[in-house]
């Protein structure tokens, strides 16, 4: 058999789909932590595949990615490439950072016939505590579609070990057959893993016989383990002989723990794993006890934020565009009033606003101004439609 067709065989028996090379030695950055691989594409992407040379590295989004045009039917990073059985042994595991940097990607479905196993954006982590992190990122319109018996089912990731996951969300669905086991709108089994400020979306949904289904996480296991500062309004169902199914989390095992997090009181069952609100509790910020917000009067103190136009869940800081100081997803003549009330304030007075100083150099200047202007009458279309998603 020709090399080169053998190879393409490979990858379309691992994706489902065929991406051409990519010569990541001409990539603007290196893959340290200092120069990150940069990613802009959705075959730049894909190509980090089970890749032993690439996992390891450090990458940021410099764009967001649509996926639309692609099915796979693996994780498009560090998958499961034996998929006859749910061990992980001598599989090649995600060990690097993945950093959004306030990007999204954008309709990605993974779709398999069979029972899968390690199934996400990203498949396996290392065991290692902290030797990966997923930060800054949204997974938009997510779609995973698997058979009976899979397990490991996860928005972000499929089986986590150890690592960090911030700043995120995920939204679509997640489905399955009967008999699935660790399915989460963030991640099937997190294992010692640290998950902070994050948020999900998804319908997580399967048949009889399952267990350790969550709106957010499916296991949560390790006593170093936290889910914290998060919530979930997806819809979790499944088979009337189902076990350990949460709105939130399936299931906490060895210590692991839930610290100020939230979910939708009708999204699904109530095991006692977080705390339920109903939509109008979910919309005010005074529900978020601990929680760190930013907004033109709190100015830039923490990781969310909320609309100010109207009632809404909480979005991620990252999720407004530099110069949207009122929070309604554009920027206009009202942001551009309370620029000009603090310019050039003294950033000890009472009138310096953080949110408007935009290259975040402790002054509210020209260089700012420069910025606001790049966004100006820029309007956040998706972000409106999104927030359908999250309920009425």
């Amino acid at each position: 058999m020709n090399p080169a067709f053998y190879l393409c065989l490979c990858v379309l028996c691992t994706f489902g789909v065929v991406f051409g090379d990519y010569d990541w030695s001409s990539n603007p950055g290196d893959g340290t932590e200092g120069n990150p691989y940069q990613i802009s594409t959705a075959e730049q992407l894909a190509l980090i595949g089970p890749d032993a040379a690439l996992l390891d590295k450090h990458f940021i989004l410099t764009a967001d990615i649509d996926m639309s045009a692609y099915t796979f039917d693996n994780s498009p990073i560090a998958p499961d490439t034996d998929q006859t059985n749910d061990t992980y042994a001598g599989e090649n595991r995600f060990s690097g950072t993945l950093d959004g940097k306030g990007h999204v990607i954008r309709d990605l479905t993974i779709s398999r016939s069979g029972t899968s196993y390690n199934i996400g954006l990203v498949g396996l982590t290392t065991s290692s505590i902290s030797s990966w992190e997923i930060k800054n990122l949204g997974v938009d319109n997510l779609t995973i579609n698997v058979a009976d018996s899979s397990k490991y089912l996860g928005g972000l990731v499929g089986r986590g070990y150890g690592g960090a996951v911030s700043s995120c969300y995920t939204s679509g669905s997640i489905t399955s057959g009967d008999s699935c086991s660790r399915m989460g709108g963030l991640a099937g089994l997190a294992s010692a893993t640290h998950i902070s400020n994050c948020y999900a979306v998804c319908s997580v949904t399967n048949g009889t016989a399952s267990t350790l289904t969550g709106g957010a996480v499916g296991q949560y296991a390790a006593s170093t383990g936290k889910l914290e500062k998060c919530y979930s309004t997806g819809t979790v169902s499944s088979g009337g002989t189902a076990t350990s199914i949460g709105a939130l989390v399936g299931a906490l095992y060895t210590g692991a723990q839930v610290v100020d997090c939230y979910f939708l009181d009708t999204a699904g069952p109530d095991n006692g794993i977080g705390t339920a609100k109903t939509i109008a509790l979910l919309k005010l910020r005074p529900t978020y006890t601990n929680w760190k917000f930013n907004g033109v009067i709190l100015g830039n103190q923490g990781y969310w934020r909320m609309r100010d136009d109207q009632y809404d869940y909480p979005y991620l800081e990252w999720e407004f565009v530099d110069g949207d100081f009122h929070g309604d997803f554009q920027v206009d003549m009202l942001d551009l009033a309370e620029f000009s009330q603090c310019w050039l304030t003294d950033p000890d007075s009472f009138d310096f606003n953080y949110l408007c100083d935009l290259n975040k150099d402790g002054f509210i200047n020209l260089d700012d101004f420069n910025i606001f202007c790049r966004n100006w009458l820029k309007i956040i279309e998706f972000r409106r439609n999104f927030a359908i998603l999250k309920g009425s």
